[in-house]
């Protein structure tokens, strides 16, 4: 998957306030509440479990160990 995180972060986000936006508006539509009030929980709760392993993910990279690879002119370079 090449999307970056910046663009999964927004689609989160845009998720989380759409399926929000549903489950607020669901009062209005009166036969179709429980269908909106149901897909609007569905959507912010796949939205918030994205942008939680979103974090996870960043929070996990951040905090692994960087290691120093030798640059390869350095090892090819002629000892005297």
């Amino acid at each position: 998957m090449t999307t970056s995180r910046r663009g999964l972060r927004i689609w989160g986000l845009l998720g989380l306030a759409v399926g929000l936006g549903l489950i607020l508006a669901a009062p209005l539509a009166n036969d179709l509440a429980g269908l909106l009030r149901g897909y609007g929980a569905m959507l912010a709760g796949s939205a918030a479990y994205m942008l939680a392993g979103l974090s996870i993910l960043a929070w996990r990279s951040g905090h692994r160990r960087r290691t120093v690879v030798p640059s390869v002119t350095a090892g090819l370079a002629p000892r005297s």
